[in-house]
Parts: C-alpha cells; structure tokens; sequence
C-alpha cells in the first residue's frame, strides 16, 4: 500500500466571526498529521479538523465530526486525532481570535500522510 503525502491549506482568516471554511472536502485516509508553514504561532491560531464519510457533510460549525484541533502556541505538536483513519474525506474550520489573543498567522498548512 502506498503511502500519500497531501498538503492542505488552512483557510486564512476573513473578515467577521468565522469559522472560516476550507474550500471543499478532500479525499484521502489519515495516518499522520504534521504542521507546515508555520514557523511562530499563538493561541490566535485556531483550527479544527472535520471528517465526512461521504464528503457531502457541511464544512461548518454545525459538522459533529470533529477529529482533532490545533492552536498555534502548541509549537511544534500535531493536532490530536480522534479516529481520523476512518473518515475518507476532510476538511478543516478556522476560527478568528479574539483581539486579546493578537493576529492570526497566515499561510498555514498540514501535511497529511495517508494511503
């Protein structure tokens, strides 16, 4: 079985409350899970990834099948997965800090190694 490395954007944060939607599902199974393109973060770096059996499930806040989250001032640390082998297809939600936290950091990305 080969093994297949996908490199997913994290949407950037928009304008008003959020979440912010990556553009559509994406179609794969989880093994591993690596942050890229992120070099310094805070806890402003709020992410959440969702899995969908069918890839039809709504990209928002109302999905239940949350695999895991992400906060920027984890360092280095993956995002904690919660049965993600057995979800064909993902996404993920980006929420917008609170101005407390300070800005977002942009251009964020996952490395998704799966078969």
């Amino acid at each position: 079985m080969a093994i297949v490395v996908n490199r997913f954007a994290v949407p950037d944060v928009g304008v008003g409350p959020g979440p912010f939607p990556s553009p559509g599902w994406v179609a794969g199974t989880i093994a591993s899970l690596s942050r890229l393109g992120l070099t310094a973060g805070t806890s402003a770096d709020q992410v959440v990834l969702l899995g969908s059996a069918t890839g039809t499930d709504p990209i928002d806040a109302s999905n239940p099948n949350r695999l895991g989250g992400f906060a920027g001032n984890e360092g280095s640390k993956a995002p904690i997965l919660t049965h993600a082998s057995a979800c064909p297809f993902y996404a993920v939600l980006r929420y917008a800090p609170s101005p407390s936290e300070g800005p977002p950091t942009v251009g964020m990305s996952f490395e998704l190694q799966g078969s």
